[in-house]
């Protein structure tokens, strides 16, 4: 099935989704490989990082593939994205729960830490108690 409305406006409406799946992936990927101790390797992270997109969300990769996805079915102007993104999220949600089992392990105390103020994928974060800032991060 089609989705409703202009083949354009879905077009481009997909195309602002995808870049922004791209960007968080590459903003993502930069600021891991940037505070890399060794040498880098995706899957084996030597440092826990927090900052960057890692400050708004503990997966960003995952939220950037899930954009892209979406903007992947707005672009085909295909309703068959809201049958299949939510089943790629359930899938690659084990896989998260998963890492973040090894990830408590490797990181211990800090990784717990982080947990408890940034969201797992979207959200907004906990506030530091000695922070006198709001929070409107999603």
């Amino acid at each position: 099935m089609r989705l409703p409305g202009p083949r354009l406006l879905n077009g481009l409406v997909g195309t602002g989704v995808v870049l922004a799946g791209v960007g968080l992936n590459a903003w993502a990927l930069a600021e891991r490989r940037g505070r890399s101790a060794g040498p880098f390797a995706l899957e084996r992270p030597d440092v826990l990082v927090t900052s960057g997109p890692y400050a708004y969300t503990r997966h960003p990769m995952y939220v950037g593939w899930w954009l892209i996805h979406l903007g992947a079915g707005g672009l085909a102007g295909t309703t068959w994205v809201f049958a299949t993104l939510p089943v790629g999220i359930l899938a690659e949600h084990w896989a998260v729960l998963h890492e973040e089992v090894i990830l408590s392990e490797q990181f211990q105390q800090p990784y717990t830490d982080y947990m408890t103020r940034v969201p797992r994928y979207i959200g907004f974060r906990q506030r530091d108690p000695g922070d006198r800032r709001r929070d409107c991060v999603m």
